[in-house]
């Protein structure tokens, strides 16, 4: 009989395995919340619609078929390594069990909060498909409500007041901490976005925006192996780009208008994006797997096993 192949994923591991695999070895199950593989590193692009978030997926249905495998969209929420069961959430509610006799974990990764108050409530991730498009739907808001409070000045022949000024500058200021690829990347495709498109449908907003990236004191231990690296596109980010940059900062909390900082500094904002790191999802960390030491990856040979 074929051997029951459980796969939790369906990232680009969890992809080429299904691919590979013969059919006529393996009953394939694969669980995962999405039906779609995702090319991750155009979610920056994404969020400012430079590309399509449709453009960026590839359903699994179509090599399911072709696989005879059986594709649960669900949360895979724990593992039973002893009666080799996988206990599943659909994404309805329904509970329901899973067994397998191999099971191959491929779920990745979740943003990290490091445990800062705040920051789930009021930042935008970029993880998702649907991350990217309430980031570019918060965004063309901001934009909206800015050029209101602009326009009611003009229709009455005025200038802004400096109260109104101050409030449009907020709004139009976007925050990302990070420090690291993604977080740089999408500093400037934002940028882009603001000289391209912005520019030519909210003109009189361009002199009040700003983007800022703040680099996260802790980002700097995790990318320590690329320094010079990130040294050089953090420099250009900033000399061509026109990103203001706060280097090695301490994050202390956020609120839904500003970033507070350990020195007592707050910078006050409109959209806030956070992409300061990645933790294992919770049935990683639950799981009863050999980890690395003071970390919650889990251990695997030459083979991954």
């Amino acid at each position: 009989a074929p051997v029951r192949l459980t796969i939790l994923g369906s990232g680009w591991g969890a992809f080429r395995l299904l691919k590979d695999i013969c059919p006529k070895t393996y009953s394939v199950t694969v669980v995962s919340p999405r039906n779609h593989v995702l090319f991750t590193p155009m979610l920056p692009s994404a969020s400012v619609g430079t590309v399509s978030t449709r453009s960026i997926t590839e359903s699994l249905r179509p090599l399911c078929i072709e696989k005879g495998a059986r594709l649960c969209e669900a949360h895979a929420e724990h593992l039973d390594l002893k009666k080799k069961t996988v206990q599943c959430r659909s994404l309805h509610g329904e509970r329901y069990t899973v067994p397998y006799d191999r099971l191959v974990l491929a779920v990745g990764k979740k943003a990290n909060d490091f445990g800062i108050p705040g920051v789930q409530r009021n930042a935008f991730f970029i993880k998702e498909t649907a991350d990217a498009r309430r980031l570019r739907e918060a965004l063309l808001t901001r934009f909206e409500e800015a050029a209101c409070i602009v326009a009611r000045s003009s229709t009455c022949g005025l200038r802004p007041s400096d109260e109104q000024v101050a409030q449009v500058e907020q709004l139009l200021r976007v925050i990302v901490v990070g420090g690291g690829p993604i977080s740089a990347g999408f500093s400037e495709h934002l940028v882009d976005f603001i000289g391209r498109d912005v520019r030519r449908t909210y003109p009189d907003l361009i002199p009040y925006m700003s983007v800022h990236l703040v680099e996260w004191a802790s980002c700097t231990q995790i990318h320590r192996k690329d320094q010079a690296l990130r040294e050089y596109m953090l420099q250009r980010l900033s000399q061509r780009s026109g990103v203001q940059l706060h280097r090695g900062e301490h994050i202390e909390g956020v609120t839904q208008s500003e970033l507070r900082l350990e020195s007592g500094r707050s910078i006050p904002y409109g959209t806030l994006v956070w992409n300061a790191g990645m933790k294992p999802v919770p049935i990683v960390q639950s799981a009863d797997l050999p980890k690395a030491r003071n970390d919650s990856k889990v251990r695997t040979d030459e083979c991954l096993r």
